[in-house]
C-alpha cells in the first residue's frame, strides 16, 4: 500500500479480540480450574438446608427458621430440588432469604448452576373470606323461614 508521498505504509498484525484482551490486563485475571461439583443427594441437601435454618434462627429470625424446618424437600435433577411450604406467607419468607439460600448451597456443593423450585399446594392458595352480610342472612334465613317473612312483614330493605 502507497502513501501519498510514495513511501510504503506497512499495517501491524491484527490480533485477535482474545489476545488483545489478554495483552491489555495480563495475567490477572486466569482461568481457573473448575473444581468437580457435588452430586445433588438428599443425604448432604437435609443437612446444609438444617445449618442454614439454624443460622437463621441464630440472627433471630425465627419465622424464617420454623418456615425453613418445617419445608419438605424434593431433588428434581442434578442441579435443581424443590420446596414445598404450606402457606404462600412461608413462600414469601423463602423467597426472602432465596438470593443467601442459594448463595449458600451453591458454594457447599461448589455448583453456581444449583437451584430450587418453590411449590405450595392449591389448597393453600385458596384464601377464605368471612361470609359477607348477604352470605349470612341468606344462612340464617335456611335455619328460620321466619326470618325473611319478618323482612317482608317490616318492609326491610336490607342492604347487603
Amino acid at each position: 500500500m502507497q502513501g501519498s508521498t510514495g513511501n510504503t505504509l506497512t499495517r501491524p498484525a491484527r490480533q485477535n479480540l482474545l489476545d488483545a484482551i489478554k495483552a491489555k490486563v495480563g495475567r490477572e485475571y486466569e482461568v481457573k480450574e473448575v473444581i468437580n461439583p457435588e452430586p445433588l443427594t438428599m443425604e448432604r441437601l437435609r443437612p446444609l438446608w438444617d445449618e442454614f435454618a439454624d443460622g437463621l434462627l441464630a440472627q433471630g429470625k425465627h419465622s424464617a427458621s420454623n418456615t425453613f424446618n418445617a419445608a419438605i424437600l424434593t431433588i428434581q435433577s442434578d442441579e435443581l430440588f424443590q420446596i414445598e411450604v404450606q402457606a404462600v406467607t412461608q413462600k414469601k419468607i423463602v423467597e426472602h432469604e432465596k438470593m443467601m439460600l442459594l448463595d449458600f448451597l451453591q458454594k457447599k456443593f461448589k455448583n453456581r448452576l444449583l437451584t430450587f423450585t418453590l411449590y405450595v399446594p392449591p389448597t393453600a392458595m385458596e384464601v377464605k373470606l368471612p361470609p359477607s352480610s348477604r352470605e349470612r342472612f341468606e344462612s340464617m334465613v335456611k335455619k328460620n323461614d321466619a326470618l325473611l317473612a319478618l323482612k317482608h312483614k317490616l318492609k326491610l330493605n336490607l342492604d347487603y
